[in-house]
């Protein structure tokens, strides 16, 4: 936790009539209970407040280049490095969490899915460069490397290419600074939960032309259930050299390695059939303790990167830029796990415990080229950044091994004692996804206050598989697939009101090929999904920066989706259609000089359409609030923080043609966590804090997804006590 000392700012005075509007408007006009009885905390007093720099202001996700949040006619949230100290931020995972109107979702024990608007994210940048984000082998990555996290709601796909409709995060990497420094964090908190971090840099030359850094994390901890343990480990180097006074040379590379022994995957649901003979489905309530695997589950995922930057300053104000990056991912997983087809009886209250492997490696190569700056037309400036990437990923899968039952045991009272089993190889598959495309974005200044945003990209994308069957029954599969010349449009006008107000509006369109796992009833990829998002809304800019606020309007509709193939189960169909609307609010940054506050509120109101499926995955209502305050006169060496994460209900609709199932609820009502802490600083240069989550130890699922597995809880109650030092 980070003591701000006092500062000799101008004083200045912001009314709650300034700020109100963005976190309450939206709140009222929903018209629910549930939205106005949360919102009610957040009537704000008047308060005299000096202009420290606490809120991001600057950000470069979906424009590449550094440009002010009122700037980006597109929804934009940001978790600076100060929000992850004060909150423990430890993993991306856990910065999405508290990030507005973001659903956080695990698959398993390690691997995660993001969903903004009702849709999924899956396009992710590093300082602005795309990359891969395949889910199979995703773990969230260790933020002790970074130095912000990015999320811009929406489609991404100028600068991505392909892309998913629910937005884009884009992770920026720590850089070597010009002065030496040194800092470092031990914590340890429940479940015998420990971390070391140190992150060093400075100058390595006596001119200081050439700069590092180094960063290390170590994080050693139990599970909450019984049987399960997790090692982690991150290394991070990085070197800046100023070849000349306009060229920079940027060198890096990275290791993370995650371990996890004992780790279990999800729980499944009740299914059975009420007095009126309709089939129902209800959430399982055993201990949250109960293991249901194995002492040999193991997930162990490694990762190593490099990556190199070359930034020319050129005549007039324009600059290019040239990224390289490679990345080795894999990802192995050996496990028993509970995993009910017809979900669990609740007469017997038996679960059958399958066993499952993986072993799964991704290639990943990259190339960006931009160049961007300043022209003069008729009179006025404008800027124009033009560029073009070239991405490949290369999957392999060294035996796609299927579920082998390996019998069952009480839900409540879960004895397991599995051999592991020899696995049977099934497949092998190689999948070989290439892309490139030619990139703009232009913004015209078209009066004083208005800007005219225009960007578009022209893609091609190349696939290919190759499956090789390893058991009989299984067909061998030779395909190839390309797309040729996809233009992808943007367009957005942002307006100055005044300096502390602009209105924006924009639109923006997705494509994204589905992946190679989802197949016609003829084995064929299905249609790329297609897309797009309109949205308007207003921001606001206070304190120099210190303190920004934000209300949008948006509506994102999307076609092509994968629906299942009710006449084969293993088959789908591009024949789903989806749209959401809502509106989402944030107040960010520095109330007063030792009060800073994040709030957010979001409605996502979210309709499927297709006659084989319908699923919701997105709560409706979000409301998160996080608040620091630091004591005054004799007690200032004492900060407070704390803060609420309250959603409300979430369900999914699920159809089994083999049971009969047609649209049968998978539902978990509202519910709200609270966090709290205190901090203390000890020296100028060490800190010490207590931080407790989900204090009321409320129970309840992270995830929910059907009566056969895919449920899965979410963290009890926990605390951690954590020691910063910084010289």
């Amino acid at each position: 936790m980070r003591h701000r000392g006092k500062q000799s700012k101008p004083v200045r005075q912001v009314s709650k009539r300034l700020l109100l509007p963005f976190m309450l408007t939206g709140i009222a006009c929903s018209g629910t209970s549930w939205a106005e009885q949360q919102a009610e905390a957040l009537d704000l007093p008047a308060q005299t407040v000096t202009g420290a720099q606490h809120a991001e202001t600057r950000v470069t996700v979906g424009s590449k280049t550094p440009v002010k949040l009122r700037e980006v006619p597109q929804t934009v949230n940001v978790v600076g490095q100060e929000r992850i100290e004060e909150q423990n931020l430890y993993t991306l995972e856990q910065a999405m969490k508290q990030v507005g109107g973001v659903t956080v979702q695990r698959i398993d024990a390690n691997r995660v899915t993001y969903f903004a608007r009702g849709f999924e994210i899956n396009s992710l940048q590093l300082d602005g460069t795309p990359t891969t984000m395949d889910n199979r082998l995703f773990l969230s990555p260790d933020l002790a490397m970074y130095e912000r996290v990015e999320v811009l709601k929406g489609p991404a796909g100028i600068l991505n290419g392909t892309g998913g409709t629910g937005g884009s995060i884009n992770l920026v990497r720590k850089r070597p600074q010009a002065e030496a420094a040194v800092s470092g964090e031990l914590s340890a908190g429940s479940w015998d939960d420990y971390r070391s971090m140190l992150d060093v840099t400075g100058p390595l030359t006596e001119s200081g032309n050439i700069r590092g850094r180094a960063v290390m994390s170590q994080r050693d901890r139990h599970f909450y259930y019984d049987g399960g343990d997790e090692k982690s480990n991150l290394f991070y180097g990085v070197v800046e050299a100023d070849l000349t006074p306009d060229t920079l040379l940027t060198l890096g590379a990275s290791h993370q390695e995650v371990d996890a022994r004992g780790a279990q995957r999800s729980l499944p649901a009740y299914l059975s059939r009420d007095a009126g003979g309709q089939w129902q489905m209800s959430l399982a309530d055993p201990s949250r303790s109960n293991f249901y695997g194995a002492d040999w589950n193991r997930d162990y995922f490694w990762s190593d990167s490099v990556f190199a930057e070359l930034e020319q300053h050129l005549a007039a104000g324009w600059k290019a830029k040239l990224s390289l990056r490679h990345a080795d991912n894999n990802f192995d997983l050996t496990q028993a796990y509970a995993r009910n087809a017809g979900g669990i009886n609740p007469t017997t209250n038996r679960v059958s415990i399958s066993a499952i492997r993986f072993d799964y490696r991704e290639e990943q190569n990259e190339v960006d080229a931009y160049v961007d700056g300043p022209f003069s037309l008729l009179g006025r400036e404008h800027k124009l950044l033009v560029g073009a990437n070239y991405s490949r990923s290369e999957f392999f899968n060294k035996g796609d091994y299927d579920f082998v039952p390996r019998g069952s045991v009480d839900l409540f009272d879960p004895q397991i004692d599995v051999a592991q089993p020899v696995f049977d190889p099934q497949q092998d598959i190689f999948a070989d996804t290439r892309q490139h495309g030619l990139y703009s974005n232009l913004r015209l200044s078209l009066a004083d206050p208005l800007t005219l945003v225009l960007g578009g990209r022209l893609s091609w994308w190349d696939f290919s598989n190759n499956t090789t069957p390893k058991v009989t029954g299984l067909t061998a599969v030779n395909e190839e697939k390309n797309i040729d010349g996809k233009f992808i449009p943007f367009a957005g006008l942002v307006y100055d009101l005044t300096d502390t107000y602009s209105l924006y509006a924009s639109y923006a369109e997705v494509f994204q090929p589905h992946n190679a796992r989802t197949r016609d009833i003829n084995g064929k990829m299905l249609t790329p999904l297609e897309g797009e998002q309109w949205e308007t809304g207003v921001k606001g800019e206070y304190l120099d920066g210190a303190l920004t606020a934000s209300f949008a309007l948006f509506q994102v509709e999307e076609q092509n989706r994968a629906t299942p193939d009710l006449t084969d189960s293993s088959a789908a169909i591009a024949g789903g259609k989806a749209r959401s609307r809502g509106y989402e609010t944030e107040l960010s940054g520095q109330l007063a000089e030792d009060w800073t506050l994040n709030a957010n509120y979001s409605y996502t109101h979210k309709i499927h359409r297709s006659e084989e499926s319908t699923e919701l995955y997105t709560p409706k209502h979000i409301l998160r609030v996080w608040s620091q305050y630091q004591l005054p006169g004799e007690w200032q060496r004492w900060s407070v923080q704390g803060g609420m994460n309250a959603v409300s209900e979430a369900y999914t609709k699920t159809n089994f043609a083999a049971f009969g199932i047609n649209d049968v609820k998978l539902e978990q009502g509202g519910y709200t966590l609270f966090d709290a802490g205190v901090g203390y600083q000890i020296t100028p240069q060490l800190s010490a804090d207590v931080l407790a989550t989900n204090l009321t130890d409320k129970k309840y699922y992270q995830r929910i997804n059907n009566p056969q597995d895919g449920n899965i809880w979410g963290d009890p109650r926990a605390a951690t006590l954590t020691l910063r030092a910084k010289f």
